[in-house]
């Protein structure tokens, strides 16, 4: 079975991930903080697995500098961090993820990825996803990517019928939603998706207001 916890609050944070243990942490803020944050998950036996997913998405001017750090010590072990932003006006996020992977650690497993999609010219990213391999026997990678909505994409739903405020939405929610399916708590599921609605503003003509009934 699969322990999962949820994190709503961005503080200091460590966790320990067991021997034979499977563990999903799905990080979602409420809201942002003038420090740096460091959340830690520290391997402490073999043939353990974690999965961490974290939903940003800033509709003002909050900062979310933050650093995780997935260390790797025991052999046959599974590190997976997947993280969605969505930053819009004056928000911002510095990130920096690590997966630090002992000599002792053969046949482990490594995956880190940020994407970010901006909203705003007003919005700033910093993302430093980073591997620190110290031994031969695994697979690993990381990658991140900064980006705005496919303006493409906007068009085709139009052409669809769907006017331009909602075709943004659906882009937006498609871009966070697409790590939901990997959440096996359907509660918890329907919580995020239902978070990920209600944080997205309007977005009609370039307008970012908060009200979603904005006469725009």
């Amino acid at each position: 079975m699969t322990k999962i916890t949820y994190i709503e609050e961005l503080k200091n944070l460590d966790f320990e991930i067991q021997k034979n243990e499977k563990q999903l942490f799905v990080l979602f803020p409420k809201k942002g903080t003038d420090e740096t944050k460091q959340i830690n998950f520290n391997f402490t036996g073999e043939n353990a697995y974690v999965y961490i997913i974290a939903f940003i998405i800033s509709t003002d001017t909050d900062s979310f500098p933050i650093k995780i750090n997935s260390n790797i010590s025991h052999k046959n072990c599974t590190s997976r961090i997947n993280i969605r932003t969505v930053l819009f006006n004056k928000s911002q996020i510095d990130l920096k993820a690590n997966i630090f992977v002992d000599k002792n650690a053969n046949g482990s497993e490594a995956r880190l990825s940020h994407k970010t999609l901006m909203m705003s010219e007003a919005a700033k990213t910093q993302t430093l996803p980073s591997l620190e391999i110290k031994c031969s026997d695994i697979k690993a990678s990381h990658s991140a990517t900064i980006g705005k909505i496919n303006e493409s994409e906007v068009f085709y739903l139009q052409s669809r019928g769907i006017n331009k405020k909602d075709a943004k939405i659906i882009l937006i929610k498609g871009f966070m939603e697409s790590q939901i399916s990997k959440i096996a708590d359907k509660s918890l599921a329907e919580d995020i998706a239902q978070r990920i609605d209600e944080a997205l503003p309007c977005t009609s003509n370039n307008c970012y207001c908060i009200n979603k009934n904005c006469p725009c």
